[in-house]
């Protein structure tokens, strides 16, 4: 990325990866019947982002090689984090992957209800992430307004 280009807080592609390795939620972003859908989805990354299906019918249609967006977000220390990872969606046929991708999730981060064999795998073709303050105004800005009736009124 040159700088014409760079995002305010811009995180290069290995950061990006690094963040997704530490959190398992996130949304899968697709089209159906020309409409969007955010389907929120549990995950690892394993090279490629995998997702877990589970009894989401809308994700299990997905047919090998659709385009889909993955995000993700997290934060910590006042700062937070979004990386979004477009691809092309690949549902997991082979038992002995599913097993192998099934078994590296410990119980902290359980696949959603489901059928084992439904898992999707993303692959990482375009990383995008970025990060930005979460306390106080930033710099050179105002305090955004309460989004509704202040508070303890």
């Amino acid at each position: 990325m040159d700088e014409a280009t760079q995002v305010p807080g811009g995180l290069e592609r290995r950061e990006c990866l690094s963040l997704l390795a530490g959190t398992g939620y996130g949304r899968v972003v697709f089209t159906a019947r020309a409409l969007p859908v955010v389907a929120p989805v549990n995950y690892l990354l394993d090279e490629d982002v995998v997702v877990g299906a589970g009894a989401d019918a809308r994700l299990q249609r997905l047919a090998d090689g659709d385009v889909v967006l993955f995000e993700a977000e997290g934060a910590d220390s006042g700062t937070a984090w979004s990386v979004s990872v477009t691809g092309y969606a690949h549902p997991v046929t082979d038992a002995g992957e599913a097993d192998r991708l099934i078994s590296r999730t410990g119980s902290e981060t359980p696949w959603v209800p489901g059928p084992a064999e439904s898992l999707l795998r993303i692959t990482t073709t375009q990383v995008d992430g970025r990060t930005f303050p979460i306390t106080g105004a930033g710099p050179g800005r105002a305090p955004l307004p309460y989004p509704g009736p202040t508070p303890n009124a």
